[in-house]
This record gives C-alpha cells, sequence and structure tokens, in this order.
C-alpha cells in the first residue's frame, strides 16, 4: 500500500517536506512543497485519515510513525532513481547484475557519486589511487580481479605505514606479484603487521573501501574487468555498504599464506 503514495504526487512532496520536520504549519508545507494551501488541504485531510500525517493543533502537523516509515520509502525510491538516471551510461556499459539483490538493490548509496575515468586522461586513476590510499586511514579493504603497479605500490605504502590492510584477489594473481615489478612491494606488503591477503577465483567486482571513500568498478559487456572506470563515493551509507560487500565476498575467500623461505627466495 505504501507505494500506492508514489502515484500522487502531492502526496510524495508532503510526505518528503514532513520527513525531517517536528511540526510544520500549512504555511511552511507551502513554501517546502510550491503548492498553494487549497491543493494541500484536502491532500493533507486524506493522509491524516490513512494515518500517514498527524494534526496536532490547528494548522500544525507531522508525520506518524507509519508516516515517517513511508517517507523514508519515498526517499529511497527517489534516491535509487536519481542514481540510476545520473549513471545511465556507465552502468549500462558494465555488468552490474553481478552483484547479489541484496546489494544492487541498494546503489543508491552512491547518489551522489562521481565516476573516475583514466579513459580520457590515464593519469586519473593513477592519482585517485595516491589519493584514495594514502590517507590517515583506520583499514583498507580491497578486493579486485586485477593489479597494476600503481595499486601495488598504494596499497603497500598504506600497510607499511601500519594502516590495517585486507585485500582478495583470485589465485592468479599471485602469480603475477612475484614478478620482478612487484616484488619488493610484495615482500614489504607481506612483512607488514596488520596485511592479510585472501584468494578468491569467483570475484565480480572491483571494491576499494576506507574509513573515507569507497571506489567500486565492475566487468564490461564483453567480460573484461573495466579497470579503467570506477565509482567513487564519500559518503558513510556508501562505505558501509562498501564494507559489507567485502565482508560477503571475504566468506567465500580463503587466507592466503606464504612461506618467508618463499619471500626470501626472491630477493
Amino acid at each position: 500500500m505504501e507505494f500506492s503514495y508514489l502515484k500522487s504526487p502531492t502526496k510524495m512532496d508532503i510526505l518528503i517536506a514532513l520527513k525531517d520536520k517536528h511540526l510544520s504549519s500549512l504555511k511552511d508545507i507551502e513554501e517546502l512543497t510550491c503548492r498553494r494551501s487549497q491543493n494541500l488541504s484536502p491532500v493533507l485531510r486524506e493522509l491524516t485519515k490513512q494515518g500517514a500525517v498527524k494534526r496536532v493543533r490547528r494548522g500544525q502537523y507531522k508525520l506518524s510513525t507509519r508516516g515517517k516509515l513511508i517517507a523514508e520509502k519515498i526517499s529511497d525510491t527517489q534516491n535509487y532513481l536519481e542514481f540510476m538516471e545520473k549513471n545511465r551510461e556507465f552502468l549500462d556499459s558494465h555488468c552490474i547484475k553481478s552483484l547479489s539483490q541484496q546489494f544492487l538493490g541498494s546503489l543508491d548509496v552512491f547518489t551522489d557519486s562521481k565516476i573516475i575515468s583514466s579513459k580520457i586522461n590515464p593519469q586519473n586513476v593513477i592519482d585517485f589511487l595516491s589519493e584514495m590510499f594514502n590517507k590517515e586511514d583506520e583499514f583498507i579493504l580491497g578486493a579486485s580481479p586485477l593489479v597494476t603497479l600503481e595499486w601495488s605500490r598504494a596499497i603497500t605504502s598504506a600497510a607499511t605505514k601500519g594502516v590495517s590492510v585486507k585485500l582478495i584477489t583470485p589465485e592468479y594473481i599471485i602469480d603475477e606479484i612475484f614478478k620482478e615489478e612487484f616484488i619488493e612491494n610484495t615482500k614489504a606488503f607481506f612483512y607488514a603487521p596488520n596485511a592479510k591477503w585472501f584468494v578468491n577465483s569467483n570475484l565480480k567486482v572491483g571494491l576499494g573501501v576506507t574509513s573515507h571513500a569507497i571506489i567500486l568498478g565492475f566487468f564490461d559487456k564483453e567480460k573484461k574487468f573495466d579497470i579503467l572506470e570506477w565509482l567513487y563515493s564519500k559518503n558513510k551509507k556508501a562505505i558501509e555498504w562498501g564494507i559489507e560487500l567485502y565482508n560477503e565476498i571475504e566468506k567465500g575467500s580463503k587466507k592466503l599464506k606464504l612461506e618467508k623461505r618463499l619471500l626470501h627466495s626472491h630477493a
């Protein structure tokens, strides 16, 4: 029944206008909704009858508990539609349905996100990674189907500074990180006290979460991971969303244990 309110723009406007208010007069609601009182009054009476709005005293209104829940659902739906419209080109060109319904249905937390792209300027992502992972963070959580030298340097730099770092990659990445250009970063990472590495051969997204930001990447329609474009957000809810997604991925991963002699053999 709650979503029937979406069919009435006036009802939606009133509920959203009252969502973050304790008490509002009819004049307040007029200003917040840009609607005239003669159009608002009958709808307010209907909302009061339906139990979504309470009339506290003459000309003073507030949302009931039920009304607050309905207003939150309307706000979430509007945010989701705004996110989908704002990022339509990015979403249409990537396999976002690789996310489970739990996470796909809550992508509206990225409403205020921006797209970091190096398709026009390759330096963009390199500069961004350095900025993303060189803050004074409490933690870094990462999951990536690919590894780059820039990514390796940024993550290792944070780990050696004492930041708690947990990474998940496919198992075949292990061969990559022992190549000559990666080996110094690899050794520094595995000797860092708060660094952990997990393997998971079924990664379907790329993810980086810190205490101040989140990046999210996907495979493109040709099933190749697109390392050139990422969604980026500093929204607290998006960061919490990312932590939940990381934890879900880690559940299906196994911890990588390397013998120290293996690291020494590449010295």
